[in-house]
């Protein structure tokens, strides 16, 4: 079926040079028959498979036959089977495809669907389940942690019937639940953990004696006066901004360090190479990891996640000698702990880990406290002691709340130990000398 057609007929403009995008190689791959992921034997087994109560089965046999019977909606679903699991164009990196946002919207679909606008995208997930239980076999993952890796399927479909009053999901949940079905995410206690590559422009070095680590940028990454990373969507004050330089020779490593507790300095620091071992750099095997929502994030909890994690990966992806854990949240904005008290759990989190500055908007952490960014901050929720600093200060006309980043070398997980904090003031005196 031509895409101009179903466009018409589904009332899908806003999404039309979206969808164009392989369309018609996907047309072309479309079976002649029944489309298997539609039929209910399949609806039903994949729901029982990755664990989802009886309900959400139901209305997804229900919502399927629907769409089989209904030809533009078919293409569609084809469509977006093809896009996740066919086609080769797609790279999945930490938290998916970006081109999945600008897929047609849940207000769009409705004009069809109604409020089962949302079953489309979760039954189009749902085509994968046969690939993923073979690939959890293949890997010997036990049943314990592929239930509770998946059991975000039915945290994000309970959001969606919260919203709705009805089973489903919005297709930016389905950007990241696409690579659960991908095997490329897996829970392991209160973190989410996924095997990667250090996209970060750093370079990290050890003292061959002292076993220090001391951080450099990258070279040509700017940065403003505070040593945060400049970037189009930072707001304020520009002027000092900078520009960071990396050179490595066989005698020499010459760089821009970043001090442990998360910002660049401008003046630049040298390490004989004799002294120094390079241990991260981009391109690097990382484990990425996610801080979920849903229950507390208790420290204790994130420091036993990383030790499974040290456990769990070499023996299920051996293939992926990672070196460093590594996040990138507003969760490590280093000024959380001007707002925070000590022994707050994100304070601590912060403390373990060597923070590192990040591009982003002054209000990406203010949109992680509160789910969105208020328009008011008179008549905002004050419910926890986050988003009262929050809204104080921005009530006081204060920029703040960037989003951050931060590692563990893997060589370094020593949990409650701050290894890289107690080596700032050492770090500090190298670069003063």
């Amino acid at each position: 079926m031509n895409l101009e057609q179903v466009v018409s007929e589904l009332g899908l403009e806003e999404a039309a040079e979206v969808l164009r995008e392989e369309w018609a190689a996907a047309q072309e791959a479309m079976p002649n028959d029944e489309l298997f992921f539609l039929q209910p034997e399949f609806v039903a087994a994949g729901c029982t498979a990755i664990f989802l109560p009886e309900e959400v089965a139901e209305a997804a046999v229900d919502v399927s036959q629907r769409i089989a019977a209904h030809e533009p909606l078919r293409a569609l679903a084809w469509y977006s089977h093809y896009w996740l699991y066919r086609s080769s164009a797609h790279a999945q990196t930490w938290g998916g495809n970006a081109s999945l946002r600008n897929w047609p919207s849940i207000e769009a679909l409705a004009t069809t669907l109604h409020e089962d606008a949302g079953m489309l995208y979760f039954l189009v997930l749902l085509s994968g389940w046969p690939q993923l239980k073979e690939f959890y076999e293949s890997r010997s993952v036990p049943h314990d942690i592929a239930r509770h890796t998946l059991a975000d399927v039915e945290l994000f479909l309970d959001e969606h019937y919260q919203q709705y009053h009805a089973w489903g999901l919005r297709a930016q949940r389905v950007r990241l639940l696409n690579m659960y079905f991908l095997g490329q995410i897996f829970r392991l206690g209160r973190l989410l953990f996924a095997p990667d590559n250090l996209g970060k422009k750093l370079h990290a070095f050890r003292h061959r004696g002292s076993g220090q680590v001391i951080a450099l940028s990258e070279s040509d990454v700017r940065y403003l006066a505070d040593g945060q990373m400049d970037g189009e969507e930072r707001l304020g004050e520009k002027a000092g901004a900078w520009t960071a330089q990396l050179l490595i020779t066989e005698e020499e490593i010459t760089g821009n360090p970043i001090m442990p507790s998360g910002y660049a300095l401008r003046q630049k620091l040298s390490l004989p190479r004799m002294e120094w071992t390079q241990v991260l750099a981009p391109g690097d095997p990382i484990l990425s990891f996610h801080i979920p929502g849903g229950t507390p994030l208790t420290f204790e909890l994130c420091g036993q996640a990383l030790r499974a994690a040290t456990e769990f990966f070499p023996q299920h992806f051996p293939e992926h000698p990672f070196v460093a854990f590594y996040c990138s949240s507003w969760v490590f904005d280093a000024q959380l702990q001007d707002m925070l008290p000590p022994t707050s759990n994100m304070v601590r989190l912060q403390r373990e880990c060597y923070l590192l500055p990040n591009i982003t908007s002054d209000f990406h952490g203010i949109k992680g406290a509160f789910g969105y960014i208020p328009e008011d901050p008179t008549t905002a929720p004050r419910d926890t002691s986050l988003q009262r600093e929050m809204l104080d200060h921005l009530a006081e006309g204060q920029l703040h709340s960037r989003a951050g980043a931060g590692f563990i070398l893997a060589d370094d997980l020593d949990w409650g130990s701050q290894v890289y904090l107690r080596q700032e003031r050492s770090l500090r005196e190298m670069v003063e000398r």
